[in-house]
């Protein structure tokens, strides 16, 4: 009789460590999906960045909770143009343009206009003066300190070439 409770003893231990081994087998089976499911997110953010979506905010957030395609940008950018979301792709460095304030055109056109030996209009002759007045003019239109310096330079250095170009005459 000894055999038989030797028996059961040994198949009670047996079943406690097979428990315990799919125990710790369904926590790796667990993590490792949670890691493969983690990697498939990141690939599918990776892959709507790439093709110029914001996953996280406006149309981009609903069309990536909606997307189960491949996590590729072409996949991604053919989606976007059936959702008629093609004007969410980045432009590149070359295709997007300077905009410039009105100011830094007008000041623009003043230094093109001295380097092509014109004489800008209302430019005062002393570069002190033109720096003060621009100054002044631009810290009652916009209140902006940093803007009237700007002004303040531009002005200064728009003088100092007119009055260089004149005085090489």
């Amino acid at each position: 009789m000894s055999d038989t409770n030797d028996n059961a003893g040994s198949e009670s231990e047996d079943s406690d460590l097979v428990k315990r081994l799919r125990s710790e087998i369904k926590q790796r089976d667990d993590a490792l999906a949670s890691e493969r499911q983690q990697r498939t997110s990141i690939e599918r953010q990776q892959a709507f960045m790439a093709a110029g979506v914001d996953p996280t905010e406006g149309p981009g957030r609903l069309l990536f909770e909606a997307y189960d395609g491949e996590a590729n940008v072409e996949s991604v950018r053919s989606k976007m143009e059936e959702y008629g979301l093609t004007s969410a792709t980045p432009k590149s460095d070359s295709e997007e343009k300077p905009s410039y304030t009105d100011q830094e055109r007008a000041a623009m056109q003043l230094m093109d206009d001295a380097a092509k030996g014109e004489a800008p209009d209302g430019v005062p002759e002393d570069p002190q003066q033109a720096a003060s007045t621009a100054f002044d003019r631009e810290m009652n239109k916009t209140g902006s300190r940093d803007k009237a310096m700007a002004a303040s330079f531009n002005a200064r250095m728009i003088a100092k070439l007119e009055q260089q170009r004149k005085g090489s005459r």
